[in-house]
């Protein structure tokens, strides 16, 4: 399957400030102290739930997210999980803090500490990389063990199937599902990438909490070169490392070393290679099996993101199993 990339930096499709109802306007408005007279709408990201810089007339600045519990559900729940996780991350953490959150007629809504920066990954360099890496690195640190407060699910209950013959590996060997999103290499190794992926939820099993999404889009590097992780909407209980393998999936898309990356970090360096293939295939297998469906709570470009995504996890394995 070819690589096509995402441009990660416009993928969004949110309501602008003044298609907000007028409650969840003054809402914000009475958090951040007056009148909004400007707001910069985020680009990126999959959801319709507004997310964007606010700034008022005194220039106060706040970034806000909102979104409505019947038109965007699954925006709203992620939003609400943001601030409730937000609250109770350690300070060692990269991240933004939450200053307030409200739910007003059957509205989430949240401001959270604005950070300055670029998104990296357009394409990743080495510069950015390395940033990327050391704030998923103080990020695990600090949230191993899990820090008390957060009841999170383990990844590895999420990853067990009843019936091995309905992953996406499974049905593509007997023809079920479209061969179409391999490449010619992961068409030949459907058994191995079966095997591989039953063996992911032992192997991405472990105590930490992990972000469960890391990616370009959920990061800002700051103008010392800092990088700060958003969007904490999904975390879950599971190896420190699994959040840097899926960090470096895209990167080595880019041309960097994801290797060598990998075992540099003290993340990964003591990791078993099979248990880095198993968790590289169950990413690859839950991309794919996802890549035909564009939910009506998703921008268009969700689609493009999962192909992308779980193919260049296939190319990355194809290379460690070559």
């Amino acid at each position: 399957m070819e690589l096509t990339s995402v441009p990660y930096d416009n993928t969004a499709v949110r309501p602008s400030w003044a298609e907000l109802p007028a409650v969840v306007r003054s809402e914000v408005e009475r958090h951040v102290g007056g009148p909004v007279v400007q707001t910069k709408v985020a680009t990126g990201g999959f959801t319709r739930g507004f997310a964007a810089l606010v700034t008022t007339r005194d220039g106060i600045e706040c970034f806000v997210k909102a979104a409505s519990a019947d038109a965007t559900p699954i925006a709203a729940t992620s939003y609400a999980a943001e601030a409730r996780v937000l609250s109770a991350l350690p300070a060692g953490v990269p991240a933004p803090q939450v200053l307030w959150s409200h739910e007003p007629d059957g509205w989430v809504v949240l401001g959270i500490t604005p950070v300055h920066g670029h998104m990296p990954g357009l394409p990743w360099t080495t510069a950015d990389l390395e940033s990327a890496i050391d704030a998923c690195e103080r990020a695990a640190e600090a949230l191993t063990p899990a820090p008390d407060g957060l009841a999170l699910p383990r990844l590895a209950d999420d990853m067990v199937r009843d019936d091995p013959t309905t992953t996406y590996f499974a049905r593509a060997a007997t023809g079920a599902a479209d061969v179409g999103l391999l490449g010619t290499w992961a068409s030949s190794h459907l058994g191995e990438l079966q095997r591989l992926n039953l063996l992911a939820s032992t192997a991405v099993d472990g105590d930490s909490a992990c972000h469960g999404d890391l990616r370009a889009d959920n990061l800002i590097v700051d103008s010392e070169g800092r990088s700060w992780i958003c969007d904490w909407n999904w975390l879950s209980l599971a190896a420190p490392w699994t959040d840097l393998a899926g960090l470096l999936i895209p990167a080595r898309a880019d041309g960097l070393d994801a290797d060598d990356a990998f075992r540099r970090s003290w993340l990964g360096r003591d990791v078993e290679p099979e248990a880095l293939d198993a968790w590289l295939a169950a990413i690859a297998e839950f991309m794919l099996a996802l890549a035909d469906e564009t939910p009506d709570f998703a921008s268009p470009w969700l689609r493009a993101h999962r192909r992308y995504f779980g193919a260049s996890a296939l190319s990355w394995l194809e290379h460690r199993r070559s």
